[in-house]
């Protein structure tokens, strides 16, 4: 469905089969040792997310991540007639988590209020990486399909 479905609920307890389709997907790439590591995933339909799963293996202490919603390509209206510049973070969810470097599992999080990204954003993440080896990271995006 493209961009523009009118469901937007406040909370899970408006989540319904005749409105939403759970369409979880998974992300992994490698975060290079010593430096931030921006990885992109695009949204071809709309969503809502309201959580995710997290590993980092071979995370150091100090590594973090952080989270955003971006308008990569400049596809948002502006309200004056055109769009949003592209590269325009249109919100930000996580700032900086530090990661736990004694465990490959770093935790599941749920909100209990979801947030709806149109298609064609982009869920960013950024991993800041202090130590000496590349570190495998691996995001499951807790999404649903907007249906309406």
């Amino acid at each position: 469905m493209a961009a523009g479905t009118r469901f937007s609920p406040g909370s899970k307890n408006e989540y319904g089969a005749k409105s939403l389709n759970s369409n979880f997907k998974g992300r992994m790439f490698t975060a290079a040792a010593g430096t931030d590591t921006t990885n992109d995933f695009e949204i071809t339909d709309d969503c809502l997310v309201d959580g995710a799963v997290v590993f980092a293996k071979g995370a150091a202490l100090g590594d973090k991540i952080t989270f955003q919603i971006v308008d990569v390509n400049g596809v948002m209206p502006d309200g004056l007639g055109g769009t949003l510049p592209p590269g325009t973070i249109m919100g930000q969810y996580v700032t900086g988590w530090y990661l736990n470097p004694d465990s490959t599992f770093q935790g599941e999080f749920d909100s209990s209020y979801p947030a709806k990204i149109p298609a064609g954003l982009f869920l960013r993440t950024i991993y800041t990486s202090v130590g000496a080896t590349d570190v495998t990271f691996i995001i499951n995006y807790k999404l649903h399909k907007i249906l309406w």
